[in-house]
């Protein structure tokens, strides 16, 4: 008996695009982009700004806001910045190529190589958007970061005491 070849699918029109946009710039910024990155943008808000862009992304990649806020509050809120630096860190964004800043919507970018300079030259042009996460907070007037307020000490330390009883 011959075998014969399998039959082709129907052919069905394409609703969806081919690849989802927004796993594709997760596996890029995980993968390739964020190992990449200059010191400064990996470890400041710069990364985290670019997960909230990522969770802002509908499956074509147009940037919709979540819980009835427009779309740059929504940013903010998601990335925990303030708005100043929320606007500074999508300007930097834009400049690296990861988003497409469309005449009414933002989209999701997949650049080959993001231009990594140009994102940190926008960010240390302004020094709040560029703080690392860890960094302490400093004064408008100080150049050195506030010292940290030390604790009272009271003498008592608590103890730990495994629960008793017949389950444990």
């Amino acid at each position: 008996m011959p075998v014969q070849a399998p039959a082709a699918p129907p052919e069905r029109p394409h609703t969806t695009p081919a690849g989802p946009v927004p796993a594709v710039f997760l596996r890029r910024l995980e993968t390739e982009w964020a190992p990449s990155m200059p010191p400064l943008l990996r470890r400041g808000r710069f990364l985290v700004f670019a997960h909230a862009v990522l969770a802002h992304a509908d499956p074509y990649g147009v940037l919709e806001p979540r819980a009835g806020l427009d779309v740059f509050t929504s940013l903010a809120r998601c990335a925990c910045v303030r708005l100043d630096a929320a606007a500074v860190l999508l300007r930097a964004t834009v400049a690296a190529g990861l988003l497409r800043d469309g005449t009414d919507r933002l989209t999701l970018a997949s650049p080959y190589a993001p231009d990594w300079t140009a994102a940190v030259d926008l960010l240390t042009a302004h020094g709040n958007a560029s703080l690392p996460l860890s960094a302490p907070h400093t004064t408008a007037g100080d150049a050195t970061p506030a010292a940290p307020q030390e604790r009272p000490r009271t003498g008592r330390t608590a103890i730990h005491r495994p629960m008793e009883g017949p389950d444990r």
